[in-house]
């Protein structure tokens, strides 16, 4: 992926763009519940996957803030050098 199209992934606010990705997140977090990352298998499996769909999510909002403070530099600073 280039700059701009990670750039759009993460920052821009288009209905389907969040959607696609809290739907990424969640299938990933589901991935790490059935295969119980971290030594969390002490939890049953419904409060596991709440709990890592819940994480990723919670990761992609911070991850969607620090993008949109980041990205417009990298971009601008690709552009020049």
């Amino acid at each position: 992926m280039t700059l701009r199209e990670l750039y759009i992934f993460w920052v821009f606010q288009d209905r389907l763009i969040v959607i696609y990705r809290s739907a990424f997140l969640s299938l990933f977090g589901l991935f790490l519940a059935v295969v119980s990352t971290y030594d969390t298998y002490v939890l049953p499996f419904i409060w596991r996957t709440l709990c890592w769909i819940g994480f990723m999510n919670y990761g992609g909002l911070w991850m969607s803030l620090a993008a949109g403070l980041t990205f417009p530099r990298l971009i601008e600073r690709h552009r020049r050098g």
